[in-house]
């Protein structure tokens, strides 16, 4: 492996908490629904029998949704990878469909770490990397954003550090919400 290269696979428990956390809306959802079974016993008496009947098997689905929703975030934070080599800059990410990005540093324009208050308290923050396309002489080149996010802190630095050297792009402060 090349001694120049930074490479990031694992990225922390709070990254893995982070990834699940970004899908955790629908469990949310479901356990609205849930309270509303619960409220719907106890203030529907004459349907009680049939309500109760319903709680165990809908627990269980609420434990199904809750455990796709911890895989999911698991799998997307044990397919996601950072890459920072002597040539380029690399993003592999994805769950059922891989995609890797391959980034010259040459295309790469700024280098922005944020952090929100949330992310301050966390202690992790967003990378975002903007780089310029490629649309010929004619057309002026297109900026796209690439979002790192919920790095640990130390990571983020390291990775913004290495691409800042590598682009010879100026280092942007990190921003505070």
């Amino acid at each position: 492996m090349d001694s120049d290269m930074l490479h990031f696979d694992h990225l922390g428990p709070l990254t893995l908490a982070i990834f699940i956390l970004k899908r955790i809306g629908g469990f949310f959802a479901y356990l609205f629904a849930l309270a509303g079974l619960f409220t719907a016993i106890y203030t529907l008496p004459a349907y009680a029998v049939i309500l109760e009947a319903i709680v165990l098997p809908a627990l269980l689905v609420g434990v199904v949704i809750l455990g796709i929703t911890c895989l999911t975030g698991w799998l997307e934070y044990s397919h996601y990878g950072i890459y920072v080599n002597a040539e380029d800059f690399k993003l592999n990410r994805g769950i059922l469909s891989q995609e890797e990005i391959g980034i010259p540093f040459s295309r790469i324009k700024e280098v922005t770490t944020k952090r929100s208050v949330l992310e301050q308290m966390l202690g992790v923050s967003t990378v975002i990397i903007t780089i310029l396309g490629d649309r010929g002489e004619s057309m002026p080149a297109e900026e796209t954003m690439i979002t790192l996010p919920a790095l640990s802190k130390d990571i983020a630095l390291k990775i913004q550090d290495a691409l800042l050297k590598k682009a010879e792009v100026e280092e942007m402060e990190i921003e505070k919400k």
